[in-house]
């Protein structure tokens, strides 16, 4: 049975016959009809593909007419007949997406069978298309979730592989920290063994008990920083005054013992605009650099840190330089890569300057490094300034100047 069904709509009969001579070429079922209500009633009880209408008609023109169907069944193919002084009416009907194709009075019959042939296939490859559509939308959903699951998981991935050189860095402190809790308690089994072979020593036993409280207090702040290193904490971006940060890095290695034999030179530029960013992500960053510099260096070395800004004064940069044994050529293009280190095994996880590259991504900042073998390296890490530019102390000294 064909299921071409063609309706041709035009207020005068012979228009219709005509039509109906003009596509015996077609293999189609013709309808026809007098008026766009009429049409209306036809397309409700039958199946129909495809629509040619006249525009000019009594009541409800071609235009409206075509409106009509594409509400209710967008599926069926729209085509507008006009005369030449109408054609700009058929176009705009054409943009606003009501019509397929528009035929001119009067027509020619082999392209008015080509126009209705490529209609119906056209009718044909729509619930195709729609079907196809559907199906993309589906796959792109499904899609989206993968893709917001991946993004979850490599979030989780990064906050591990954060929290993993976090440990390991740590880890370094808390075994020098280990080393001076051992090293005030031989303090203390000494001094516990001298007293009492100078019992009778009044003036002694004074400074021997003023040395237990320094050495007490000592160990209570070594306890406390045992206590606290390895806690996450979450991210909280703020604006903050990076020497305040850094001098706290500084004096958290030293009371650990890991800085304690080199001199520490500190230059900081006057009046520097704060930062936004995590403080705690921060000293990871400055932690995992001055542990880098402590295994580079003997224990003559030298730590200059200088805070400054940068040449087009958009960035607070630091300046971490070292006199260490330096970094090859072959080997200062890797030490960003994962897994990456010159150390021996065990003693490495190469983990720490990929973290505090990505660390410094996070703030949208950048690190340079600049070496030279038996010479030392120098880091260069440079953060956005925050946009409230509150000014950050000066602080020229040295540390450790008789280590």
């Amino acid at each position: 049975m064909n299921e071409n069904n063609i309706l041709i709509v035009d207020d005068e009969e012979s228009v219709t016959k005509s039509l109906r001579r003009a596509l015996m070429g077609v293999n189609c079922n013709i309808f026809t009809a007098g008026s766009g209500k009429s049409g209306l009633d036809i397309i409700k009880d039958n199946k129909i593909k495809l629509v040619i209408s006249d525009y000019r008609m009594p009541e409800m023109d071609g235009v409206e007419f075509l409106e009509n169907i594409f509400k209710t069944s967008p599926e069926i193919v729209r085509i507008i007949m006009t005369g030449y002084a109408d054609v700009s009416v058929a176009i705009s009907a054409i943009n606003r997406g009501y019509v397929y194709k528009f035929i001119a009075k009067p027509w020619d019959g082999e392209v008015l069978e080509a126009i209705v042939k490529d209609g119906l296939e056209y009718y044909d490859g729509y619930f195709e298309r729609r079907e196809l559509y559907t199906e993309l939308i589906k796959k792109n959903d499904i899609l989206e979730e993968i893709n917001k699951s991946l993004e979850a998981k490599v979030d989780e991935r990064t906050n591990q592989l954060l929290y993993s050189e976090r440990m390991a860095s740590l880890g370094q402190i808390a075994c020098q920290i280990g080393h001076e809790i051992n090293n005030i308690l031989s303090l203390l089994m000494g001094r516990l063994q001298l007293a009492d072979d100078r019992k009778d020593d009044s003036k002694y036993i004074e400074s021997t008990l003023h040395q237990f409280s320094k050495l007490v207090s000592r160990l209570g702040i070594h306890t406390k920083n045992l206590l606290s290193i390895g806690k996450p904490i979450p991210p909280d971006f703020r604006e903050i005054a990076l020497n305040e940060v850094l001098d706290n890095t500084i004096s958290n290695l030293l009371e650990s013992g890991v800085l304690k034999y080199y001199k520490i030179v500190k230059e900081y530029s006057d009046g520097l605009p704060n930062i936004y960013g995590d403080s705690n992500q921060i000293d990871q960053i400055f932690t995992n650099i001055l542990i880098n510099a402590h295994h580079a260096m003997d224990k003559n070395g030298e730590l200059n840190i200088a805070l400054k800004m940068s040449d087009d004064e958009k960035f607070v940069e630091v300046h971490v330089k070292d006199t260490g044994k330096g970094i090859s050529k072959e080997n200062i293009n890797r030490i960003f890569e994962p897994f990456f280190t010159t150390r021996q095994k065990g003693e490495g996880t190469g983990l720490g300057l990929p973290v505090v590259k990505k660390i410094i991504e996070t703030h949208k900042g950048y690190i340079n490094v600049k070496s030279e073998l038996n010479k030392g390296t120098t880091m260069i890490v440079g953060f956005p300034l925050s946009i409230n530019r509150n000014k950050s102390s000066r602080l020229k000294g040295v540390l450790n100047e008789e280590a």
